[in-house]
């Protein structure tokens, strides 16, 4: 892999997950420099209890 480092890989998500699901996941790619964000451009949101499902998104 060093021969990659500084691309950008692109993921988008267009199936259902849960908060529960992604988490972890997301922490992991702010650590080393990347963005999980809604269709809409906004940061993938988990203030809200009540949510149980994440919206589409795109790492």
């Amino acid at each position: 892999m060093s021969g990659r480092r500084g691309r950008g890989r692109f993921y988008p998500h267009l199936g259902p997950t849960c908060l529960r699901d992604t988490g972890a996941a997301h922490a992991v790619v702010e650590q080393v420099g990347g963005r999980v964000e809604t269709l809409e451009g906004e940061p993938l949101d988990y203030a809200t209890p009540s949510e149980k499902r994440n919206s589409h998104f795109l790492v």
